[in-house]
Parts: C-alpha cells; structure tokens; sequence
C-alpha cells in the first residue's frame, strides 16, 4: 500500500508545487533574515557556553529543571533584546505590546 500511496503522492506534490510557483511569488529580505540567525547564533552559542561551564548535571530532576530553566529563559530575553536592538520592526512590535498592554491595564 506504502507504493501505491507514493505513486500518487509524487505527481501531487510536483502538481502543487508548480501551481504555487506560477501564482505565488515571494520575496526573502535577506538583510532581515541575517540579522535575525544573527541574533540567534549569537544568543544561543553564548548559552551553549555557559551551559558546558556552569551547568551542574544533577540525577535529582527536581534539582536539574530549575537550573536548565534559567538557562533557556536567559538564553530566549538575550535573543529578544538583541532583536530588540538589531530590527526597528521588531522594536515597533514591542512598544505596540507595551502600548496595549498599558491600555488594558487603565
């Protein structure tokens, strides 16, 4: 059954990959997209780091999650505020949350 499900899936899938092509067109920003792997390479080979240096590997689980915890948090704010940093789109979203957020809360 796995052959004559391929079968059909191949020419489906060339099929839909034509129709996309010929009515889709796209545009890659790769400026943007530079910044962005950047941004996380930068954020996550930093927490990589001090992973190996400082992470103590506990066979307790409840001792080894908080600490691996704080690592990803710290890792996710870094990636954050150097998108922040690098990408005024970004930095728009974010003060249109604040902004949002603040009218909810009066």
């Amino acid at each position: 059954w796995a052959t004559v499900l391929l079968v059909f899936q191949i020419p489906l899938t060339t099929y839909l990959y034509i129709l996309t092509r010929r009515n889709l067109t796209y545009n890659i920003n790769y400026k943007i997209v530079l910044k962005y792997f950047s941004a996380f390479g930068i954020s996550f080979s930093l927490n990589y780091v001090l992973i190996e240096n400082f992470l103590v590997y506990h066979e307790n689980i409840f001792q080894f999650i908080p600490q691996v915890l704080i690592f990803m948090i710290s890792a996710v704010l870094l990636y954050f505020v150097l998108t922040f940093v690098l990408d005024k789109k970004t930095r728009n979203l974010f003060y249109a949350i604040i902004n949002e957020i603040k009218g909810k809360k009066l």
